[in-house]
């Protein structure tokens, strides 16, 4: 169960969902009943569970890549259950930066190219990289810098870098134009202590420094420490991959 949200993070919600209910489609298990769930503006969130009990998700739920059967989910104001599939893939490529567990980048563009994805799909987010730093570009060599990605390797294809790296990339990428809520999904599970202490560190200041909500899933309990609030999902039916 969530624990309970310290008084400064109160006031209008980032993210408000009640009543969700979910269940893959073709699948008898799996299913996702969550009374209630709540972010802050700017709070670090940290969802763990049991295997099954639906933590990627809750994810998809809050990106909107897939709606409730049940429930509401409001996110910066807007009730995604009101958006029609094309409109909540705008609204997510606006106001939602998401970390995959498997990175996703394209692995034949080169870096720079990688973070400056989603300003291709969101005027929003271009506009606000380039007020942020006067232009896409600056502003994507801003975070790189800071997300210590030397400019060596900034042309270099996103498929010859390490898994480190890749992951810096993807944090810069979902960093971007400041959206509102970064979405991770277990974004160091291919890392050794060392660099996911590393890894973390930075993801969190670039949140703190942007004022993103942040929601990150692990199984890594180890990691909970560094967040303002820990999420414990509600077991579930088998069948949901976690």
């Amino acid at each position: 169960m969530a624990d309970a949200m310290p008084q400064a993070a109160r006031g209008e919600p980032l993210v408000a969902a009640e009543n969700l209910a979910f269940r893959w489609p073709g699948r008898d298990g799996g299913a996702l009943s969550l009374p209630a769930f709540e972010l802050a503006r700017g709070e670090h969130l940290f969802v763990s569970g049991p295997s099954g009990s639906g933590k990627t998700t809750l994810l998809s739920l809050l990106a909107g890549v897939v709606a409730p059967r049940h429930g509401t989910i409001r996110v910066a104001g807007t009730d995604l259950a009101t958006l029609p599939p094309a409109g909540r893939d705008r609204f997510r490529a606006d106001h939602i930066g998401i970390i995959f567990q498997q990175l996703n980048l394209l692995p034949y563009l080169s870096v720079l190219d990688n973070v400056l994805l989603p300003c291709r799909f969101s005027a929003r987010r271009k506009a606000r990289a380039c007020e942020q730093a006067g232009g896409a570009a600056e502003a994507a060599a801003m975070l790189l810098e800071r997300l210590d990605m030397p400019a060596t390797l900034w042309q270099r294809p996103a498929a010859q870098l390490s898994v480190g790296q890749q992951q810096r990339v993807a944090a810069a990428r979902a960093l971007l134009g400041r959206p509102d809520l970064i979405l991770a999904d277990e974004p160091t599970s291919s890392l050794d202590a060392a660099r996911q202490a590393a890894f973390m560190g930075l993801l969190q200041r670039e949140c703190r420094a942007s004022g993103a909500g942040l929601v990150m899933v692990s199984h890594d309990d180890r990691l909970a420490a560094g967040f303002d609030r820990r999420f414990t999902m509600p077991a579930a039916e088998e069948g949901e991959p976690a």
